[in-house]
């Protein structure tokens, strides 16, 4: 079985909540959202020093 690619949103509402129902959804997209954007930002970083480093 491979990887199948959702939304986030997907992931809260389907996923998420209903294995977990005492999360706070609010807080968790909040936290997703961040994590996700952290990830991104560090992606642009490496490809960045990458092609610094590369001349």
């Amino acid at each position: 079985m491979g990887f199948i690619p959702i939304t986030i949103n997907s992931y809260i509402k389907k996923k998420h909540v209903k294995n977990n129902p005492d999360e706070n959804e609010k807080d968790l997209r909040k936290r997703l959202n961040s994590a996700l954007s952290d990830y991104k930002k560090r992606v642009k970083y490496r490809f960045v020093t990458k092609q610094i480093a590369a001349g």
